[in-house]
């Protein structure tokens, strides 16, 4: 017989899914995926909207990737340490600097600010989307779980692009977009608040060893 991982105890996905912590983790890695896959696809007309030729606004990736490398190594180290928690409380608010910073792309001071901030939480990516969740429920349903978070990523990585360009449409400008967004890691930081004032904390891995 196969022997089973984890233990009885450990949370199923309903469980998961009505546990304020699931979504306090999740909701800031939807936020990211959301709207860096936004700005990825609407970035050459955003630039334009900004007044910065095309060569110049697709060379961020660089810089962001060379921030999010180290970030995610320390945070993969951190989050063996502290709550999941903590990490996606950080990255909501990362993301919400980034968001302000990312509307004044064109300015010097705003762009460094801006790419570093989109490092930042693109390194917190990695660490809440594996190593948070059997921390938080367990092993023993880990896949159903990882399942229902990755299927918000995927939600959000689509509603995103779309978000963006029916607001260009309304608005006249993606700024208004990136306005909008900074509602979902806002909600992200109320949730993980709720979440560490009421919830249980980590799950006890050692029962599921």
């Amino acid at each position: 017989a196969p022997v089973a991982i984890g233990s009885a105890t450990d949370a199923s996905r309903d469980d998961a899914a009505r546990d304020l912590r699931f979504w306090a983790v999740t909701i800031p890695v939807v936020a990211m995926a959301s709207t860096s896959t936004a700005l990825t696809f609407h970035i050459l007309d955003y630039g334009s909207e900004l007044g910065i030729a095309d060569d110049r606004i697709v060379r961020i990736f660089l810089p962001i990737a060379f921030v999010a490398v180290p970030v995610t190594l320390l945070g993969g180290w951190l989050i063996d340490t502290i709550s999941p928690l903590v990490i996606a409380a950080a990255m909501s608010t990362v993301q919400i600097e980034m968001y302000v910073a990312v509307t004044m792309l064109d300015r010097p001071v705003a762009a460094v600010i801006a790419l570093a901030a989109w490092g930042i939480a693109q390194g917190c990516y990695a660490p809440l989307t594996s190593a948070a969740l059997p921390r938080l429920f367990g092993r023993r349903h880990l896949g159903a779980i990882a399942g229902l978070q990755m299927s918000a990523l995927v939600i959000g990585s689509a509603v995103g692009p779309a978000l963006f360009a029916l607001v260009k449409s309304i608005a006249g400008s993606y700024q208004a977009a990136l306005w909008i967004s900074m509602a979902v890691p806002a909600l992200g930081l109320v949730l993980g608040a709720a979440a560490h004032r009421s919830g249980p904390g980590d799950h006890d891995v050692s029962a599921a060893s």
